[in-house]
């Protein structure tokens, strides 16, 4: 069961500009709404966390999101943002339609959000190496684990981020070049695009990792992906927080 409860209104704050300079921002009004999700134990499991098989990740495990009233085919911009946060993985994430969202395979190591309407799954994990790290060491730790997509297509946006505080977190928003005219294989649309935010993030021996996709069709898909991919980026990842405490290891005598 998904519990609901009432916090404090969060004012937005304007997205940064990227380091080529251009501002990637959602097509609507930016405001959060009042209500706090919480996905306690039942949802994200309790046992130790365990990496996905061979295979991947396998069938949703989590519980179904309510019926989205979201059209695949309009962004994010207009749609309220309310927190999702997970007890197991202690950490605060504002999506759109927050109760849309479906948590994703318990046994993965990595908390893994789907909203159906959108066709987007964010990939969200904070974890301890043994050594010390930083965001190159974290991303190759986490493709490790997982398989995330690849730094491919057109680069829109680049950005520091200092998510969570203190880290050298660099998020990276793409676009894919659309598919084939002829239908995909398994019935997906023609003209399918997809874009991204790869985000990681190192600080003495914790990393962070924030993978969010999205797809979109037809002739307006750039745009759609555009306002979602801003919208996630400074609604989302940029208002993240964390629900613990981070220190570096104490090293031994």
């Amino acid at each position: 069961m998904i519990e609901e409860r009432h916090d404090s209104i969060e004012q937005d704050r304007p997205a940064p500009r990227g380091v080529s300079g251009r501002r990637l921002r959602p097509g609507g009004p930016r405001r959060h709404g009042l209500a706090l999700l919480c996905l306690g134990l039942l949802q994200l499991g309790c046992g130790t966390a365990a990496a996905p098989g061979p295979g991947g990740p396998g069938p949703a495990s989590g519980p179904r999101g309510t019926a989205s009233s979201l059209a695949p085919d309009i962004g994010f911009g207009p749609v309220p943002f309310d927190r999702v946060v997970s007890e197991r993985f202690k950490i605060s994430i504002p999506l759109p339609e927050a109760k849309s969202w479906s948590v994703v395979d318990k046994r993965s190591s990595f908390l893994v959000l789907r909203h159906g309407a959108s066709a987007s799954e964010l990939v969200v994990r904070l974890w301890r190496e043994d050594g010390n790290m930083n965001r190159e060491g974290c991303e190759a730790q986490a493709r490790l684990r997982r398989d995330m997509p690849q730094r491919a297509g057109r680069l829109i946006d680049e950005r520091r981020v200092d998510v969570p505080p203190g880290f050298d977190t660099v998020a990276r928003v793409g676009l894919l070049a659309p598919a084939a005219d002829a239908p995909a294989a398994g019935g997906a649309p023609a003209g399918l695009q997809a874009g991204y935010i790869l985000a990681f993030g190192g600080w003495a021996r914790d990393c962070f990792a924030y993978v969010y996709t999205t797809q979109a069709a037809g002739a307006e898909a750039e745009q759609i992906l555009e306002d979602r991919l801003a919208s996630m980026l400074s609604r989302s990842l940029e208002d993240l927080e964390l629900r613990r405490s981070i220190a570096p290891a104490p090293r031994p005598h």
